[in-house]
């Protein structure tokens, strides 16, 4: 089981929240309010709830109260449109009238909305007309016409001044890691660790107790809506904070209450170490599924790769990050990849690939013999045209069992390697600067 972490920040003055919303790194949130409500008398009663998002996810609205039992809910979404505003008008008189060029009114008469099924029937003057060259002007809004969702209890209460809790999940508000990391050729590195919170709803929730969520939870996804705007981030350092470890799920909790603007993305800086130390890693995989029986004397560029270990940036938990790393010297910069990493903790080492380079290279050459038993010879070179000594990880896979029906495995190596899987083979060394490193290998079938 992956072990989770709850990091709870330093609060001195402890307020009780009116809205709290824990964010998944899976576009939902739940969001629980603390709200009132003034009756005029005790006992069965209508509560309207308004100014839900959109996205809400309406059959996860619900409310607790010692004063309020909750008997039947209604969920409506009728907004601001020409039909809703004709359906609310039905049997009602609505003024009809005609624009001219100057956008002033040039004709107008009084209409009786008969119905309003596929087009706008009305009665003008003792005669039915259907869906007449009018606009309409309306005298008000009816007050079931708003541009939010809302929800109609049927509630019992006990007192008059009542306080429930109202809690539901929204679609549309997400949040992510970020980690810049930048390198330096003393092997150090320095990281800033930030969260970012988007809220593509049009609701602005002020004043809110924000957790975010780590971990898998399951959402039902459908009539989901996607958004897609982009938007600047903009960006705030968050204090010190201290931390629990739980072995349910993670949450990161912001320390202080803040807005969360409608359509809108927040930053929050949480780690900044200065003193990172990582290691350069040249690696390369290499398989004799598709080149056995082939003698090949290219040269190959090695991959890079930087390592860190959790515990070196934090004692904290991370959790599910992109890496953007950087070279560094002075107040120069240079942008040199992306990796994404998964929940990281401990010593767990988080590996982050940038590419090839052509300043670390190996051949393979491979031959095929027969003896007694089938067998192939393997020989590598690696050459370090760099001006420092380098590691290199190799992964020599052998033939896959099964696909072959044939045991591959190595019988013979003038180097170390440990064994990683049924048919992988790992091999670590270092190749001092301007150097070469030849290893040459044994592989048999065992037939």
């Amino acid at each position: 089981m992956i072990k989770y972490l709850m990091i709870n920040f330093l609060l001195f003055n402890f307020i009780f929240a009116e809205i709290t919303i824990k964010i998944y790194n899976n576009g939902h949130a739940l969001v629980q309010e603390q709200r009132s409500n003034n009756f005029s008398s005790i006992g069965n009663q209508t509560l309207k709830i308004t100014n839900f998002p959109i996205s809400v996810i309406s059959s996860s609205i619900n409310i607790i109260s010692k004063d309020i039992t909750p008997i039947s809910k209604q969920y409506f979404y009728k907004p601001v449109s020409i039909k809703n505003l004709l359906d609310s008008n039905i049997g009602n008189e609505i003024d009809l009238v005609v624009y001219g060029e100057n956008g002033n009114i040039v004709f107008s008469t009084i209409g009786k909305l008969i119905s309003n099924n596929i087009s706008p029937v009305f009665e003008i003057d003792k005669k039915i007309v259907i869906d007449p060259p009018y606009k309409y002007q309306f005298k008000n809004i009816p007050p079931d016409i708003l541009d939010h969702p809302y929800v109609i209890y049927s509630i019992e209460n006990f007192k008059n001044k009542t306080k429930y809790n109202l809690s539901y999940l929204v679609k549309n508000i997400n949040w992510n890691a970020e980690f810049d990391v930048f390198i330096n050729e003393m092997d150090k590195a320095k990281i800033k660790g930030w969260y970012y919170i988007k809220n593509d709803n049009k609701i602005v929730y002020k004043n809110s107790e924000i957790s975010l969520v780590s971990g898998t939870i399951n959402f039902e996804q459908k009539g989901s809506r996607a958004y897609n705007n982009q938007r600047l981030a903009a960006k705030i350092a968050s204090p010190s904070f201290s931390s629990k470890n739980t072995e349910e799920y993670t949450i990161y909790n912001i320390p202080e209450k803040i807005d969360l603007n409608s359509n809108s993305e927040i930053g929050y800086n949480f780690i900044s170490n200065d003193e990172v130390t990582y290691k350069r890693i040249y690696f390369i995989e290499h398989s004799l599924f598709r080149s056995r029986s082939i003698e090949n004397n290219i040269d190959i560029p090695v991959n890079i790769r930087y390592d860190l270990i959790a515990d070196d940036i934090s004692d904290i938990q991370l959790p599910k990050a992109t890496y953007n790393l950087f070279e560094k010297e002075n107040d120069d910069i240079i942008f040199i990849g992306s990796s994404k990493f998964d929940i990281v903790g401990e010593k767990d080492k988080i590996k982050l690939n940038t590419g090839k380079t052509n300043e670390v290279l190996c051949t393979f050459i491979i031959k095929e013999v027969k003896i007694d038993k089938k067998k192939i010879i393997l020989n590598a070179s690696f050459k370090n045209r760099k001006n420092k000594e380098v590691s290199i990880e190799w992964i020599q896979n052998t033939p896959d069992l099964r696909i072959n029906e044939e045991n591959w495995q190595i019988i013979d190596s003038d180097l170390f390697f440990t064994n990683i899987d049924y048919n992988s083979n790992l091999f670590e060394f270092k190749i001092p600067a301007k150097s070469t490193k030849t290893v040459s290998l044994t592989i048999s079938s065992g037939k």
